[in-house]
């Protein structure tokens, strides 16, 4: 895939240089962009804004190898429709569309493929990360500045602004089917979680515990067709459907934003209610109103 945004050289220079220009003692530097925080500052007090919001950009699938460039601003909604269509897909993608990847790697995201890879931080090969100073720093586990490079994921932007990052990609398939298992103690539960974790042979992994005497796991496993398929980015609730279902089909897009709207907190609450604003309230909305009305 050709570079997708020619300039990010020079766009990071642009950063670069603003960030030498900042004066010492100002007020504290926040960063800009353009979704929503899943994390706000609450803290009172003005800021002067890094806009980051031009480092948004998948520059380069390179799917023979299993790795991507992508900038830090990023969406993985972006980020996932730029690479199923090669047939590989991130290792690890947080469900919710917006979450950008720089911070996903901030937030320690894991996800249901996380029992066979590991945390975000574990899929990625190198970090491109401007210093307070407006240096750039290349990490990578091996390199000068591998300390940074294990220390950057969950460091909340506090050693340097996180402007690229290579991640490795893996095989993906058009569709994922999931199977929901039923078990009806927490022993037997952790049983089953067990004994997928040391069988890794599905695919994807999560759960969901509806009562007592019922906890249900989702295993899920790419396929190449599908009787069917659901999408819950409207009207049906995901939570929900794991309680009725054995099994479901989803797109593999459809799935990994399975939990989109609104995870288990979902609005509208009725089926009229989502009907009719269930398309507009998807968790990039949902956040933007928390965030301009101050609610969680």
């Amino acid at each position: 895939m050709p570079d997708a945004a020619p300039g990010y050289a020079a766009r990071r220079a642009a950063l670069a240089d603003a960030l030498r220009r900042q004066p010492s003692g100002a007020a504290p530097l926040g960063l800009a962009k353009r979704t929503s925080n899943l994390f706000r500052d609450r803290g009172e007090g003005a800021k002067r804004r890094l806009d980051l919001s031009a480092f948004d950009h998948v520059l380069d699938v390179d799917a023979a190898h299993g790795a991507v460039d992508v900038e830090a601003l990023a969406t993985y909604d972006q980020l996932v429709a730029a690479t199923l269509p090669h047939g590989v897909m991130p290792a690890v993608v947080p469900q919710l569309k917006t979450i950008t990847v720089g911070g996903a790697l901030a937030g320690c995201s894991l996800e249901s493929m996380s029992f066979k890879v590991g945390g975000l931080h574990d899929t990625c090969v190198e970090y491109e990360v401007l210093t307070s100073r407006g240096d750039v720093l290349v990490c990578t586990p091996e390199n000068e500045n591998r300390l940074v490079f294990q220390m950057i994921h969950g460091s909340f932007g506090t050693l340097g602004v996180l402007t690229k990052v290579k991640l490795r990609l893996v095989a993906a398939r058009p569709y994922v089917r999931v199977a929901y298992e039923v078990h009806p103690t927490l022993e037997a539960y952790a049983g089953a979680i067990g004994r997928e974790f040391r069988a890794r042979s599905g695919d994807f992994m999560d759960g969901i515990l509806h009562a007592p005497d019922r906890h249900v796991l989702s295993l899920g496993r790419f396929v190449a067709e599908a009787p069917y398929t659901n999408r819950y980015d409207w009207v049906k609730v995901y939570w929900q459907s794991t309680a009725r279902r054995v099994e479901d089909y989803m797109q593999s897009f459809d799935y990994f934003f399975r939990y989109d709207h609104g995870v288990t907190n979902v609005h509208p609450r009725s089926a009229i209610g989502r009907f009719l604003f269930g398309k507009l309230l998807h968790s990039g909305n949902v956040l933007r109103l928390a965030q301009h009305f101050r609610r969680v």
